[in-house]
């Protein structure tokens, strides 16, 4: 495919109208990263643990820490697809391109292949959605005079 948008490119440069193709061309990568991750489990679960905590924007951490970290908050909804924190990890790294939309960095650290996440603004406020559209309600941090208000509608 890169070759056919080069070769489109070259045309349209020489034909004068190369903003025009470059403007086509950027239309098509923006569909193309909403389609990757719309129906991804992966991406959605890693919009909820960027969600989960304002430090976890930016924040260098193991696969194994984020797998703790969604584990601890979705239970079995998580290890359903994903058993393991090796299997989790394997996902990462077979999807980074959808992941790119996250801002997704590597590097090693001490010998251990550490991950970032550092998206963009509309993003951050879509993970934070996210995760609070998701999350039981003991993890959304609700204030306690609303879930006092709701045990008493439940007893009354």
């Amino acid at each position: 495919m890169h070759s056919y948008e080069e070769w489109t490119m070259r045309i349209a440069d020489h034909e004068g109208w190369a903003q025009e193709m470059k403007a086509i061309w950027q239309g098509y990568m923006g569909d193309y990263q909403k389609r990757i991750t719309e129906d991804s489990p992966l991406v959605e679960f890693v919009r909820r643990w960027i969600g989960s905590k304002d430090g976890n924007v930016g924040r260098w951490v193991r696969v194994g820490q984020m797998y703790s970290d969604l584990y601890e908050i979705y239970h079995q909804d998580f290890t359903k697809i994903w058993r393991s924190d090796a299997s989790f990890g394997r996902a990462i790294k077979a999807n980074l391109t959808p992941l790119h939309v996250l801002g997704i960095e590597k590097r090693t650290l001490d010998g251990y292949p550490m991950i970032r996440f550092v998206p963009s603004e509309a993003e951050v406020r879509q993970c934070r959605h996210s995760f609070s559209d998701s999350a039981p309600r003991q993890h959304r941090g609700d204030p306690e005079g609303l879930l006092e208000a709701e045990e008493a509608i439940e007893v009354g």
